[in-house]
């Protein structure tokens, strides 16, 4: 009997040793997973590492050219300070006068633009084409350059001196030699149309003619248009 129990407890011992071998199984497989996390993060802390180094560089850079625009800046006011001085004190030389010279030119040309800017503005939205038509003969209403735009549409209105009204749409586009206009979505307060249009090409320009078939009447038109291509 005592045998047996020797027998038995021998049993369990061996048992308990394969349960440790496969534990101590287990947790080296764990520890070697723990290490090669570890080398993982390392890498990644590696790689951080290297990526704010560049990041320092860049920044480094930044400051640089910075501090050179700074300084090509402070520079300049420098400049323009010494030329402010000498605008007050009188003392401008041949060159100092040829580039003022060159600026108010400058400034002239931008001011004639932006007038011109302004009265094509006032023309296309504010509707400022408005021709009053006496006879039964062609006249021109509207032109622009040819080498402007390669496409406009007109709004058009149209009164007569017996009271009565019509509106329409006209597409006018050319190339260069030619010139076409279509006309569309005409309404009108009369049995007919009193104004019938025609484009043509003279002198560089492209014109809108119109035809009335009153004594006297006036004609007024929004242009839209595009710019040549």
């Amino acid at each position: 009997a005592a045998l047996e129990t020797l027998k038995d407890r021998v049993a369990i011992l061996e048992t308990n040793a394969d349960s440790d071998v496969i534990e101590i199984g287990h947790l080296r497989r764990d520890a070697d997973s723990d290490a090669a996390i570890i080398a993982k993060l390392r890498q990644e802390a590696d790689s951080d590492s290297a990526a704010i180094q560049a990041l320092q560089t860049s920044f480094s850079a930044d400051i640089t050219t910075l501090q050179a625009r700074a300084d090509s800046d402070e520079s300049k006011l420098q400049e323009l300070d010494t030329a402010i001085a000498a605008l007050q004190a009188g003392a401008l030389t041949d060159s100092d006068l040829a580039v003022v010279s060159v600026l108010r030119n400058d400034v002239d040309s931008d001011s004639a633009a932006l007038q011109a800017l302004r009265t094509q503005v006032e023309r296309d939205i504010e509707g400022g084409i408005s021709t009053d038509t006496t006879g039964e003969t062609a006249q021109t209403l509207d032109s622009f350059a040819a080498t402007d735009y390669r496409a406009v549409k007109y709004f058009v209105t149209s009164s007569s001196n017996d009271s009565s009204w019509f509106a329409t749409e006209l597409i006018v586009i050319h190339d260069g030699t030619n010139a076409y206009v279509s006309e569309y979505g005409t309404i009108s307060t009369h049995d007919s149309e009193f104004v019938t249009f025609d484009v043509d090409i003279s002198g560089g320009d492209v014109r809108l003619r119109g035809t009335p078939s009153t004594a006297s009447g006036n004609v007024k038109a929004i242009r839209q248009h595009i710019s040549q291509s």
